[in-house]
């Protein structure tokens, strides 16, 4: 009995000075870059440390995807047991390019048993590389749990498009592959709509958006964007009327990840005199990113070639990749060029297409607030607090989507129109960040009422129920 403890006692030495062995290896190997910190996916399943370290059986597939200038572009794919290191290399020429613009990465695991094709995912995850990734060490701990695994279909080689057999190779993971972008270069993008075409007072707007602190000294405080990651079986293939069907039953899904973010960057725009009968807009310039991405399963065979085909999962990726702004010296900051128009030409906002997009979704229209005028006993002003330093996802948001479709809705596919209403943008709040946005609106009138009514939309996002408040970032007044 003594001699069984010691032999124990002995191994689980073995073992974790071996794993002390790895770890002072791999961090000596890896002076430099993002650190993406797993826990070991035998441990995961449930396995113990013992039989995990004998006969290990399970392995990490990882994808990272980093938000370039020209979209998603897949930096590492590889698998591993434990920790892997994204080398600064693969980082630093972005950086570089990049004017105080952390870009965003989405990180996509699997576990896999690469002798049985037993299969799970473990889900998207997304951060921001910072300056500490290229001149030093920045880690990223996934959280990674047993019960938030999803079970694969298990693997198998399709004789009738497969040039490989069983004999010949194996199962090799999964990959997330573009099949098309959507691209429109920059456009203007509305962050304020007040839509006064029915009102009877003077109406003015303002909206900000203000990063105050970050604890990440190697970037300063910064201003995050999302990407929306709207996933489903075959969306491509669905009509309008199915994609309204899926988001309603949840069979297509929407994520929130992160996006790019912009170092010292500041919202700060608004529009006076929008008087009866007009529209008035706040709106930035940007540069849309919407792409299709399918997930493919992947084969390698006895040469060490890879062969891989699409299934019927897919998801479309949203957010922008850059956005137009001019460094303020004295300030030492950067601002984000905002234009504002009163009744604006159709060539900047194309009040049909969108009237159409608002009048599909009228139904939920809502009562925001009243306002009276200057003379009148009454609140004249309002003030919206659509992110704080508690929020990670502002209730407001950038509609691309709706946009995008409002411009060009004979080019683009049925499925892309039918999501118009739920592919915007949201400004985010990153863990290190102390983030603080608002709008405030105004009767500017002496003694009318104004009824403020906005649009709102609920659905599901990942595990929680998400109300997006403003989804057309739109205000009407009556």
């Amino acid at each position: 009995m003594k001699r069984i403890k010691i032999m124990l006692i002995v191994i689980v030495f073995i073992v974790m000075l071996g794993n002390l062995a790895n770890a002072y290896h791999y961090i000596k190997k890896s002076e430099r870059g993002l650190i993406l910190e797993l826990p070991n996916p035998d441990s995961v399943l449930g396995r113990n440390m013992l039989a995990s370290f004998l006969a290990p059986k399970y392995k990490y597939y990882i994808q990272v995807q980093l938000l370039t200038p020209e979209g998603f572009r897949t930096i590492y794919r590889g698998t591993s047991r434990g920790s892997i290191l994204i080398p600064s290399f693969e980082l630093f020429y972005l950086k570089s390019e990049l004017k105080d613009v952390n870009p965003g990465v989405l990180i996509d695991v699997w576990i896999v048993n690469p002798d049985t094709g037993e299969s799970y995912e473990v889900g998207t995850f997304s951060a921001t590389v910072t300056e500490d990734a290229v001149k030093g060490v920045q880690k990223l701990k996934l959280n990674v749990s047993r019960k938030n695994l999803v079970r694969l279909p298990k693997s198998s080689f399709n004789r009738k498009e497969s040039p490989i057999t069983p004999k010949r190779g194996f199962f090799a993971g999964y990959r997330w592959r573009t099949k098309k972008e959507y691209l429109t270069g920059q456009m203007y993008l509305p962050i304020l709509i007040l839509d006064n075409r029915i009102g009877k007072a003077t109406i003015a707007g303002a909206y900000k958006v203000e990063a105050i602190s970050s604890s990440y000294s190697s970037s300063g405080v910064a201003l995050g964007f999302s990407t929306t990651v709207i996933r489903g079986s075959r969306i491509s293939s669905k009509s309008e009327v199915d994609i309204e069907k899926g988001l309603a039953s949840g069979e297509i899904r929407i994520e929130l990840e992160r996006g790019n973010e912009f170092i010292k960057t500041i919202i700060d725009g608004e529009v006076k005199n929008v008087k009866p009968g007009q529209i008035g807009v706040i709106m930035i310039e940007g540069i849309p990113y919407i792409a299709l991405q399918v997930l493919q399963k992947c084969y390698v065979d006895e040469f060490r070639h890879e062969y891989c085909f699409d299934t019927d999962e897919e998801r479309v990726l949203i957010t922008v990749t850059d956005i137009k702004r001019e460094y303020n010296s004295q300030e030492d900051v950067y601002f984000v060029k905002t234009i504002s128009y009163v009744d604006p030409p159709r060539s900047i906002y194309p009040v049909d297409k969108m009237d159409e997009l608002i009048n599909d979704n009228k139904g939920y229209l809502r009562v925001l607030t009243t306002l009276y005028g200057v003379q009148q006993e009454g609140r004249s002003f309002y003030i919206e607090n659509f992110i704080d330093k508690w929020t990670t996802y502002s209730s407001t948001y950038i509609p691309i989507l709706a946009i995008v479709v409002a411009f060009q809705p004979e080019t683009l596919p049925a499925f892309l129109v039918g999501l118009s209403a739920v592919g915007g943008i949201y400004i985010t709040n990153e863990e290190h960040e102390l983030v603080y946005g608002s709008f405030v609106i105004k009767d500017e009138s002496p003694n009318k009422k104004a009824v403020v009514k906005y649009l709102g939309l609920r659905y599901s996002i990942k595990e929680t129920t998400h109300f997006t408040k403003f989804p057309f970032a739109y205000l009407r007044f009556e």
